[in-house]
This record gives C-alpha cells, structure tokens and sequence, in this order.
C-alpha cells in the first residue's frame, strides 16, 4: 500500500462508499440506506494518521474515512437522526492540495502509520508549513 498519498475511500476499498456502508446500516438501523440524493448540511473533513475522515455530527464517536468521487456522509452507528437520516454533504477545504502536500512531507513508515499526517478544520497551509518547520521537515 502507498505511503505517499493521503487516502480517501476510493484508495482502500473496491466498492463504492454507499455499498461499502450498506450492511453496516441495514444492521444498526434495520432500514435500507438512504439514498445520496437524501442530502441535507454539511460537515467538514479532517485528516488523521493520512486518512480524510469525517467525524459524526451527532457526539455518537463514529468516524468514517470519505471519498473524494463521492463526498457524503452518513452515520451508519446514529442513523444521523440529528439530520432526519439524510446524507451529509462532505465540504473538503479550499487548499486540499497543498494541504495534502504539506502533509506529504511527514515521515510514514506505513500507510496507517502516518501519526503526524493530520489536519483539522481551521488549520492553514502555512500553519502546517510552520509545524513542520518545527520538527525540522522542509
């Protein structure tokens, strides 16, 4: 597996994002799964140990890694019932690309090893440029 890419959905799994959380909705929620043009708000993306994830709205502590092709959201663990069980639309941030180069930069021995690959929402490309000046990475 690459070490030189921040990994969306698309990069880990061969099914789409809503076949891949199809059977972990059917089983928490005993509904078939919404369809994605059920969409309603947005939630940011973030990026953690080289994933782009999206943390549920809801406080429930579900988190799944987001597609880039396919940028929505729902929360098989809640229902997403804080939005009436429709999908999320997944807002990536403006400088997504040089964010991810910054980040790039930072060591990773593996692709799930990549701790200090992380990003939140807020964050600007030169404050991850000055951290990683910080820890002396160019």
């Amino acid at each position: 597996m690459a070490t030189q890419i921040i990994f969306h959905h698309e990069d880990l799994q061969r099914v789409s994002l809503p076949d891949f959380l199809r059977p972990y909705w059917v089983v928490e929620q005993g509904t078939p799964l919404p369809p994605t043009s059920e969409l309603g708000g947005e939630v940011p993306a973030r990026v953690d140990h080289g994933r782009w994830l999206v943390d549920c709205p809801d406080g429930c502590r579900n988190a799944i890694i987001v597609s880039q092709s396919e940028p929505y959201f729902i929360c098989t663990v809640c229902g997403s019932e804080e939005n009436d069980g429709r999908w999320y639309t997944v807002v990536f941030p403006r400088d997504k690309a040089r964010i991810e180069t910054e980040l790039l930069k930072r060591p990773a021995r593996k692709a799930f090893e990549a701790g200090t690959r992380n990003w939140v929402p807020g964050e600007t490309v030169a404050m991850v440029r000055r951290e990683n000046r910080e820890h002396g990475i160019g």
